[in-house]
């Protein structure tokens, strides 16, 4: 590479960073935008949920760790799931 190619590739890597920082603080704008309330705030608006019984109707048993992953069958008769 001669040295008209780096400097063109550091301008345009200059150019790009620059590119980059500007879209960060519009995003960043634009997320503040849609932050006008606090969680709090909108916890106060929900309904008290009721207490539900729930209750295990079967335990799946087979796995010597956590069980990271779980999944229904299409005719969701069978569940595969994976651990650790």
């Amino acid at each position: 590479m001669d040295n008209e190619q780096k400097d063109a590739n550091v301008e345009s890597i200059e150019s790009l960073t620059k590119e980059t920082e500007i879209l960060k603080k519009k995003l960043e704008d634009e997320r503040q935008k849609l932050n006008d309330v606090t969680l709090s705030q909108i916890a106060e608006r929900l309904d008290i949920i009721n207490y539900m019984n729930i209750k295990p109707r079967r335990t799946l048993k087979g796995h010597q760790a956590k069980v990271l992953c779980s999944d229904w069958s299409p005719d969701k008769r069978h569940i595969v799931s994976s651990s650790q």
